[in-house]
């Protein structure tokens, strides 16, 4: 049987039985001890001096409030509690009021106190009663006021609370002169960091503010819970905006917004504080990086608006690279705890009200969408600096939404089918301005005017986290990103230049000050490394483009959204390049644009992450083949040209020192389900950035192209070396010999004529700009420039440097081009030495090799080769091995190589590749030297029979010429616009980078010309004429 509870007043009744109290009067002085001993203030002045001397009672501090004319007898009962205690708390100094109150031992054992009655401070006091209050134990003497009047107590307590959140001006310990005081916010500090308090203190907040709610409802009080939070706010809000990263106090202050989103009302609340006014978003798009939210999201270890200037890798250089480590470590670590913190603050208010907390995100995009411009950030590095006042936040930010999608966004959930791309198409006045500005944005494929009505169509939330997600990280990650690289570039420069500068004696002063510049931009360089590559962030983010990835490849491959909503497809080999996909008109280029730059971001700054077990590639090599090819499935040739870029950036490198990462990257190439694409998928690309003005497909500037190609070469190089994908171009090699006069050039024929044409502009540019550093290199030598002004010196020292980078570029892509050709003419020969193409290949080779060894090649000389990427040795190597590749015997068309190299008068004589083989000798390829020379011999044979073939044209009528080329036709054809008859070779070369009437500029392909039969055969006969009269001449 269990033992009953003893009763906590039976001494008490004891005492009082001596004394013949009334069972009312009992009662009475039962209620006024048990409010005593929750309160502890009292109005009777006698029984704060009883003591009946058995040990049963003790004295307590209370507050004595008794007239000074009572008689005694006065007691604290439900009655009277509400204006006793009011006039409790206006009490500004309670330490003269302060008693010692006799209470019986068991009714105080019962209560949980965290004072001892002499509070002064308001809201601790009231928390401190209603704590009491909760922590009653009932048992059968004291249920029913337990029960029945805990609740009366309690909503006591939560009124006056209220009362003095509502109006703080009711608070003696609070001088109206100073309005950073915040009482609730010093109370859950204080109480905050006692464990057993918390469920107490959570239940006094929300009851709290639940009645400040009721109360504004009901038109009892014109103050908001808004209005009675906002002290608190403002208090929390100057902190954040203050504190460093590394600030001891920074995750505590944190934690207590906790107790703001306890609750629906609260969350309403706390949103609301943090929801600026947007109308003024346009013009100022930093409001809600002031708000609380903002302030917390800003701490990084960037610069903001109130810190603008960097806090850590002050004075870089002083330090080792392990001390830049452990910084960056400890950097990363406390990032992580703010994100972390915030997305489990931020997950409360989408449970209480995910609408109100959705459109807060997007709110905020939208008032940071001028980040994104190009011109904001060419305005920010002209000023010298790399980084945006709101950099930290946007990255803060975007990390915490990755935690928001990291559970539906895995590779091949069913979740990740949910997400509807239609959403950025939507069209509903909940959501403007946010959608709005997405739906002008360009996507993958354009369409008409697709909008969605937002009466039928209700987005979920798994789509609106994504495509948050992504308009952050295209706002974020991206735009940093930018600025970052350039960042790099400038310090190569400015390394350079140090270099330079180290080897003039006189330039000490200016060298200096490029070594503070250089200090400076490092401390930017290192700080924002570390918050690029912040693990969990960059983890997070790998899995979410990779998801992405998997998310594009099933909508590209699916006619419509109901379709790709239905399951993941296998995707494999042929890929249709010309299917239509509905879905890809609602997808925005940014999306794409992410995946891209994250990869190639991680891959050159933070490669180890890709090595991760759980990182599986694939689905990104699926994307790339896809897409990068197909115009149809993207219309923009800057971002195809991206996803080669990328395709690079997935290629294994042997200098890699993380061995899992080779492993998987080389996997994508040995045996992914699409590798048999990957020649054609990059031949395809290569030829569609080209300009095209007919074609009426977008196209890219012309120098632009060139730095699109690089990465191109670099892949196909790594290509080439395996069997199966030279087959596989070889395949594409052959279909474009037997179909040189198809409607549409071949694939493999525009890519060879593309390449050519490259190599000859490169080069030629590559040669005018070393000769034009080279005479700056000699002017400054000389001593010229000391003649000259401070300012002058400075603007050739700029327009030296310049050049210099012009060179650099020009040397880089040139030679990558004509090493592709020469590794491409080990396998591939014959269609070099078709009509269409001959000659041109003849002149190219010609003309470089007589500047690389010939006389000229003085000119060329300049300090440091090496440093501006020019080396000649390589170039006169791949050149050489192009005139022993497409002259060998297993060439069928080598004759025909042989003759045009020895018909280019311009830049051939019997001497060329004599000097070349001398070159090669000194350069050790001595093979090749040899080779080079039986080419030589190889020339002047065919030179010696084509001279007693030759036949002589001089007299042929002008309407045999060609007006492009001025020699004698062979197959004449007819124009459709201009009417003009020209060769048709002459046509198809013309066509191959132009598709158009070169005299009236009018589209035009090969199967609009027409034969000029007529023509033909009289240009047969004049040509067969002067053969007999040539055979006849060399017969006598």
């Amino acid at each position: 049987m269990t033992q009953s509870t003893p009763n906590p007043f039976t001494d008490l009744l004891a005492s009082m039985g001596a004394k013949q109290l009334t069972p009312t009067e009992v009662a009475d002085r039962q209620i006024n001890d048990l409010l005593v001993s929750i309160f502890r203030f009292s109005v009777d002045k006698s029984v704060a001096a009883d003591d009946d001397g058995n040990g049963s009672t003790i004295a307590v501090k209370c507050v004595s409030m008794a007239d000074e004319d009572s008689d005694g007898s006065n007691r604290l009962s439900f009655d009277n509690l509400d204006q006793l205690l009011y006039e409790r708390l206006m009490l500004a100094d309670i330490s003269k009021s302060v008693i010692d109150y006799r209470l019986n031992k068991n009714v105080t054992n019962y209560l949980s106190s965290a004072t001892d009655g002499c509070e002064q401070r308001v809201l601790h006091y009231l928390y401190d009663c209603f704590v009491k209050i909760e922590t009653i134990r009932t048992d059968d003497s004291v249920a029913a006021i337990a029960t029945q009047q805990r609740i009366q107590l309690r909503d006591t307590v939560v009124n006056q609370s209220a009362l003095i959140l509502s109006h703080p001006e009711f608070d003696p310990n609070i001088d109206g002169s100073n309005k950073k005081i915040a009482p609730l916010l010093d109370l859950l500090e204080d109480i905050d960091q006692h464990i057993e308090h918390k469920p107490h203190l959570k239940s006094f907040i929300v009851r709290v503010f639940d009645r400040i709610q009721q109360k504004f409802q009901s038109g009892d009080e014109e103050i908001t819970t808004v209005m009675a939070l906002k002290s608190s706010y403002d208090v929390l809000n100057e902190r954040f905006t203050r504190m460093s990263l590394m600030d001891s106090s920074l995750t505590r202050n944190i934690d207590l917004l906790n107790y703001f989103v306890l609750n629906e009302n609260t969350s309403k609340t706390l949103l609301s504080l943090n929801e600026p006014d947007t109308r003024l978003v346009p013009i100022m798009s930093n409001l809600y990086q002031n708000t609380l939210f903002g302030a917390l999201l800003s701490i990084s270890c960037l610069p903001r608006p109130m810190v603008p200037n960097f806090e850590y890798f002050l004075e870089p250089s002083r330090f080792s690279k392990h001390e830049h480590k452990m910084t960056e470590n400890g950097l990363a670590f406390r990032l992580n705890e703010i994100t972390k913190q915030f997305h489990s603050l931020f997950h409360c208010l989408l449970k209480h009200d995910r609408q109100r907390a959705i459109n807060w995100i997007e709110t905020c995009l939208h008032s940071f969408k001028d980040r994104c411009k190009a011109w904001t950030n060419e305005m920010i590095m002209m000023s010298g600096n790399a980084n945006n006042s709101s950099d930290g936040f946007m990255l803060n930010f975007s990390t915490v939404l990755l935690k928001f999608c990291k559970p539906f966004c895995i590779p091949l959930s069913d979740k990740l089918l949910k997400v509807d791309p239609r959403y950025c198409r939507l069209k509903q006045s909940g959501h403007l301005p946010y959608l709005t500005i997405i739906a002008e944005d360009s996507f993958l494929m354009p369409g008409e005017q697709s909008e969605i009505n937002g009466d039928n169509f209700e987005p979920n939330f798994m789509t609106q986290c994504f495509v948050a997600t992504h308009k952050a990280l295209h706002l974020g990650f991206r735009s940093v990103h930018e600025r970052f690289i350039k960042l790099v570039q400038d310090l190569n420069q400015m390394e350079g230049i140090l270099r330079d500068m180290e080897q003039q004696s006189d330039r000490s002063d200016m060298a200096e000050q490029l070594k503070k510049r250089f200090e400076k931009a490092m401390t930017q360089f290192l700080s924002m490394k570390s918050m690029l590559s912040e693990r969990e962030f960059t983890e997070m983010a790998i899995q979410f483009h990779i998801s992405t990835a998997v998310w594009l490849n099933n909508l590209a491959i699916n006619s419509n959204e109901t379709e790709a909503s239905k399951g993941f497809k296998e995707i494999l080999p042929p890929i249709l390049r010309d299917f239509d996909s509905h879905c890809l008109k609602s997808v925005p280029e940014f999306i794409m644009e992410n995946v891209c730059d994250f990869i190639i971001y991680v891959r050159r700054f933070n490669e180890e992450m890709l090595a991760l077990p759980t990182i599986d590639l694939r689905p990104l090599m699926t994307l790339i083949v896809i897409f990068m090819g197909s115009s149809n499935r993207m219309k923009n040739p800057h971002l195809r040209a991206k996803l080669a870029e990328m395709l690079e950036a997935l290629m294994p490198y042997e200098g890699s020192t993380h061995y899992t990462m080779r492993a998987n990257t080389q996997h994508l190439f040995t045996s992914h389900p699409l590798k048999s694409e990957l020649i054609p998928t990059l031949l395809h690309v290569f030829v569609s950035i080209e300009i095209s003005e007919a074609s009426g497909e977008a196209s890219v500037a012309f120098e632009q192209k060139f730095g699109y190609r690089r990465p191109m070469y670099i892949v196909l190089k790594y290509l080439w070396n395996s069997a199966e994908h030279r087959t596989c171009a070889k395949e594409l090699a052959d279909y474009a010999i037997n179909n040189m006069e198809a409607i549409t050039p071949p694939l493999f024929l525009r890519f060879i004529n593309l390449l050519i044409n490259d190599a000859i502009f490169l080069l030629d540019e590559s040669f005018v700009y070393m000769q034009k550093l080279r005479e700056l290199q000699q002017q400054r030598d000389s001593g010229e420039w000391k003649k000259l002004t401070a300012q002058q010196r400075q603007q050739n020292e700029m327009n030296y440097q310049h050049t210099g980078r012009i060179a650099r570029f020009h040397n880089i892509i040139g030679r990558d081009t004509i090493h592709t050709l020469s590794f491409i003419t080990d396998e591939i020969k014959t269609i070099f030495c078709d009509k269409a193409l001959v000659d041109r290949v003849a002149a190219m080779l010609n003309y470089f090799l007589h500047h690389l060894v010939g006389p000229q090649k003085r000119n060329l000389k300049v300090k440091d080769l090496n440093q501006y990427e020019f080396k000649p040795k390589d170039i006169v190597h791949d050149i050489c091995k192009m005139y022993v590749n497409l002259s060998a015997q297993d060439n069928q068309k080598y004759r025909q190589f042989c003759l045009a190299i020895g018909r280019d008068d311009r830049s051939y004589s019997k001497d060329l590749l004599l000097l070349a083989s001398d070159v090669l000798i000194k350069s050790g390829f001595v093979s090749l030297s040899t080779d080079t020379t039986a080419v030589g011999t190889l020339i002047e044979k065919a030179l010696q029979y084509q001279r007693r073939m030759e036949v002589n044209y001089d007299d042929a009528p002008e309407e045999f010429m060609d007006p492009i080329m001025g020699d004698i036709m062979e197959d004449p054809i007819i124009l459709p616009n201009s009417g003009v008859r020209v060769e048709r070779s002459t046509i198809q070369r013309h066509l191959l980078s132009d598709q158009t009437d070169p005299f009236t500029r009018s589209p035009l392909t090969m199967d609009m010309v027409v034969t000029d039969s007529e023509l033909k055969e009289r240009i047969k006969a004049y040509k067969d004429t002067k053969r007999k009269i040539r055979d006849q001449t060399n017969n006598s």
